[in-house]
């Protein structure tokens, strides 16, 4: 009697483990290193970017003189030149913080904008912008208390 392959083969593959259950070692490892780099890159990636995009910026706090208040149009013009990114106007309307790309423009072309607007402000403060609102958020965290 000869030896027939197909009578014994579910035997066999018992024996040796060739029946396939499940997904093998590879694959899950693989789905496990895919769903840790996917949540990493979730956590990573916006940070990354917003430091990327934030790291030329500086603040410099203005304040003017005793009698005076900031004319609009001023300050309209201060926000068209190339470089500042933004003006923000302080509590008591003398002070004034404006973002600037320090790559693009400085305090000094800043302070000679101010003179040729005829205006007499005094360069109080320059941090970098990271800084500040990181101030102003442990500021707003300790009033909490």
């Amino acid at each position: 009697m000869a030896y027939d392959i197909e009578k014994y083969r579910d035997k066999r593959e018992k024996v040796l483990g060739m029946k396939r259950r499940g997904i093998g070692f590879g694959t899950f490892a693989l789905l496990i290193s895919a769903g840790i780099l996917v949540g990493l890159s979730m956590v990573v990636i916006p940070k990354s970017v917003a430091y990327l995009r934030d790291r030329g910026l500086d603040d410099a706090i203005y304040r003017i003189g005793k009698n005076q208040s900031w004319p609009q149009h001023s300050i309209d013009r201060l926000r068209d030149q190339p470089g500042v990114e933004m003006v923000m106007m302080g509590n008591d309307d003398k002070r004034i913080v404006v973002t600037f790309n320090r790559t693009k423009i400085d305090t000094d072309r800043l302070s000679s904008f101010f003179y040729q607007e005829k205006l007499q402000t005094i360069l109080l403060n320059q941090v970098n912008h990271r800084q500040r609102l990181h101030s102003m958020h442990e500021e707003k965290r300790f009033e909490a208390l």
